[in-house]
């Protein structure tokens, strides 16, 4: 039996990193995804992080416990033998109290501390992220024997990049391939207007964005210094320079050149014309899914191959590159693609790359993981009706969040679709979802409805309850309204939205539309707004030519 939806979705998310922030930024993404699925399936996530990070504040919208860096703990002279048994102690303690349905290692299988074996009977399932290792890392016993002690493992990659991913025959059919994860947000990051008018950049200034990862690599002043010195050279370069949470190196200040210490730095990615980075997973997927043309050198890590990243990268023509961070190299490679025939074919190239939606689809696998809990609330056809609303989401201008479109979409078709139809269109969805083809129409259609039901509900600030019962009586007088009852709605909410932002600019039409809520039941707002609407159309000298013409969201822009 499913228990009730009051019990809470708890994963526990464990990032561990050293001189970088790529583990903790690759499973943010997916929980951040993964919050918004669950929450428009009507429950509730308690998901918590636990991370070695020294940039924890990036989690600012979950709870997250912060043990220091390896990095921090060998330069403050600490034993490294006495603090593992502390932190182990600490982190055996935090997941036993916690004790969360699923538990979300990345990159080390074993644990920072080689704590896993203790920590794996805490929950209930446990999932790795195994993001691409030296082979001699990925190749060993230690990491092969415990890929099999998951009942999941999410590779961040494209299947046809299988063959860099040796494993078990046991754990194949536990792995998923589920593309490049990354925290750019297109829907949330800042316009080229607005990043321009923050770093104050003339009209005539290319904006270049220069990065050497989290800052812990030792060469990593050398570099940026280097970097600063040639972009110095012509003075319509204006540098922003990011500095990761690991860098303790010295820190530029020169006309032209800004430091920058955000560690959600890719929201300001759309407006950079030019980057010179650092070729760590993270930024490197990010200034990609950004397309921005950058010059990517890889760094020496101890378990990660950056250079085999850029080398990938550079043969499908993505960004440019240097061997080495050296002055003449760097000039080049600059002047080199910053052609326009250059950057044309850059960007043909990055508009043709293989869509990285590892995000989705990270956190799609994971909630099916918890539907397969005894008692679990989540249903894997849910979960990926969701999951393809979310993709289409993506592609919707306007303010409104997921979560309020899904679950209005979810609920007319409730009230008005059998469960049969329901049925079927779940199934549909599912066939989409693993063919990664593009939502069904009908799915799509359905989100295009929630979105313009979830404009209307905030305009007239109506409680859920409320908007339900308001639905339902809508429905109930349905024959009255005519044969296609949502196109019938959603005239009267067209002309209804139109006619209030004519009649009542500004802050006035959200008063007289509260003012309706609050003089009507909800079984005859629709009715009254449509009377009152009608008189308006009616009136002399009245331009009706656009009522009915343009669906909700449009008129939302013009409020």
């Amino acid at each position: 039996m499913k228990h009730t939806a009051a019990a809470p979705i708890k994963i526990l998310f464990y990032a561990i990193n050293g001189t970088g922030l790529g583990h903790l930024s690759r499973l943010l993404a997916m929980a951040r995804t993964a919050r918004d699925l669950v929450q428009a399936l009507g429950h509730r996530a308690e998901f918590q992080f636990l991370t070695t990070s020294e940039a924890p504040e990036i989690t600012w919208d979950f709870p997250v416990y912060k043990l220091p860096s390896k990095t921090v703990v060998a330069d403050s002279g600490s034993s490294p033998r006495t603090f593992a048994a502390n932190a182990k102690l600490l982190i055996s303690n935090l997941v036993a109290g916690f004790r969360p349905d699923v538990l979300v290692l990345d990159t080390i299988p074993e644990g920072s501390y080689r704590e896993f074996l203790f920590l794996r009977d805490y929950a209930k399932r446990c999932a790795f992220v195994d993001r691409h290792k030296k082979r001699a890392w990925s190749e060993s016993d230690t990491h092969l024997s415990h890929l099999s002690l998951y009942d999941l493992v999410l590779v961040p990659d494209h299947e046809s990049a299988k063959a860099r991913y040796p494993t078990s025959r046991a754990v194949t059919d536990r792995r998923r391939f589920i593309g490049p994860v990354h925290g750019f947000d297109a829907r949330r990051a800042q316009t080229r207007t607005e990043v321009r008018e923050q770093f104050d950049a003339a009209p005539d200034e290319r904006l270049v964005y220069v990065s050497a990862g989290g800052g812990g690599d030792a060469k990593a002043t050398q570099d940026l210094e280097t970097i600063l010195e040639v972009l110095s050279e012509d003075p319509k370069n204006r540098t922003i320079v990011g500095y990761g949470p690991l860098y303790r190196g010295r820190k530029m200040y020169r006309s032209r050149v800004i430091p920058y210490a955000d560690a959600n730095a890719s929201a300001i990615f759309p407006g950079i014309d030019l980057a010179i980075s650092a070729a760590g997973y993270n930024t490197y997927q990010e200034l990609l899914a950004a397309r921005v043309p950058t010059i990517f050198f890889a760094q020496e890590k101890g378990m990660d191959r950056q250079d085999e990243r850029v080398l990938s990268g550079l043969e499908s023509g993505w960004h440019g590159s240097i061997n080495a961070v050296e002055p003449n190299l760097l000039r080049a490679e600059i002047d080199r693609i910053t052609r326009p025939e250059e950057l044309v074919a850059m960007r043909d190239a990055l508009e043709t790359r293989p869509q990285a939606e590892g995000a989705l689809r990270g956190a799609v696998e994971l909630l099916r993981l918890h539907s397969s809990i005894d008692r679990s609330p989540l249903d894997s056809r849910s979960i990926v009706s969701a999951a393809l609303a979310r993709q289409s989401w993506e592609g919707v201008p306007g303010e409104t969040e997921f979560v309020d479109c899904f679950r209005n979409a979810a609920l007319w078709d409730e009230l008005t679709r059998s469960d049969l139809s329901r049925l079927l269109a779940a199934d549909e969805d599912v066939a989409a979802w693993h063919a990664k083809t593009p939502p069904p129409p009908e799915s799509a259609r359905s989100l295009e409805r929630g979105v313009q039901l979830a404009h209307f509900q905030r305009s007239i600030e109506m409680r859920d309850g409320e908007w339900r019962a308001f639905l339902k009586d809508f429905l109930a007088d349905a024959p009255a309204r005519g044969p296609d009852v949502v196109e019938s709605l959603l005239r009267i909410l067209d002309v209804c939205l139109t006619e209030v932002v004519r009649a009542h600019p500004g802050d006035a039409g959200a008063e007289f539309l509260r003012e309706s809520r609050d003089r009507h039941r909800a079984i005859d707002l629709a009715s009254s707004l449509q009377e009152w609407a009608a008189e308006r159309e009616e009136s002399p000298g009245h331009d009706n030519s656009r009522n009915g013409q343009h669906g909700v969201v449009g008129h939302a822009n013009e409020e």
